[in-house]
Formats: structure tokens, C-alpha cells, sequence
């Protein structure tokens, strides 16, 4: 079974939710520093707090956010465990895909108007006509 943690974020401070999660490790300090925006750096920390809580509600409360690891890709994983996770934000929402019986993915994202014609370059001018 795949669980789906979800958090929309208002104006909430970085600092109340620090103080939920708990202490930062300084690796996973230096990783949200590298967020330009403060929205998204608030959105990682909700998406911390709900892996926080996924862990504690399905039995895995043992994992330690500080013992996060990241493949080459950026995913994250806790090394040798036997569940799995992903994260993924967009504007206001943060979310947390977590199963103990199989690999899982997640990817959000708000709901914006597409301008086809940004694609036009992309099609020959035959596809393009239709």
C-alpha cells in the first residue's frame, strides 16, 4: 500500500516548523540554504515534518531525519531500509508518498494555463498543422 502525506502551507515561520521537526543536522541545513526562496524552503520543511510523521505512524520512528541520503539524482532514501519514500512541493503544497511494500515516486505540481504555441519550434510544420 502506498500512504499519501499531504500539507498545504500558509504563512507559517520557518522556526515554528523547525521547532516541530526538531533539530536540523547541519547537512540538511547546508541543503535547504541552497533554496533561493523562502517559500520553498518553508515547502522542504513541511515535507520534512510529514516523512517525520509517515516514519513514526508506520513503525519506523528508529530513522532519523539526519540520516537522509540523496542518489546521484537527488532522491532521497535512509540507507537499508526496507520501506520507501518521496517527496515532492509546488506552490502551497507539500507532499510525502511513503509504502513499506514497494519502490514509489511522486511529483506535484499547481495547475497552470499552457501557451501551446511556446512548442510550435518543437513539432515539424506537418504534426503542427493538425
Amino acid at each position: 500500500m502506498i500512504k499519501v502525506y499531504y500539507s498545504y502551507t500558509g504563512p507559517a515561520e520557518e522556526a515554528e516548523l523547525i521547532k516541530r521537526i526538531g533539530p536540523l543536522p547541519e547537512k540538511m541545513k547546508m541543503r535547504l540554504e541552497k533554496y533561493r526562496k523562502a517559500e520553498d524552503r518553508l515547502l522542504m520543511l513541511a515535507a520534512l515534518f510529514l516523512l517525520k510523521e509517515a516514519l513514526e505512524e508506520n513503525g519506523h520512528s528508529g530513522y532519523q531525519l539526519q540520516d537522509i541520503q540523496y542518489t546521484p539524482a537527488g532522491k532521497p532514501f535512509f540507507d537499508g531500509a526496507a520501506f520507501d519514500f518521496s517527496i515532492s512541493h509546488t506552490e502551497g503544497c507539500a507532499l510525502v508518498a511513503f509504502s513499506d511494500e514497494s519502490r514509489v515516486g511522486a511529483d506535484i505540481e499547481k495547475i497552470k494555463a499552457v501557451d501551446f504555441a511556446d512548442f510550435e519550434t518543437v513539432f515539424s510544420p506537418e504534426l503542427w498543422a493538425e
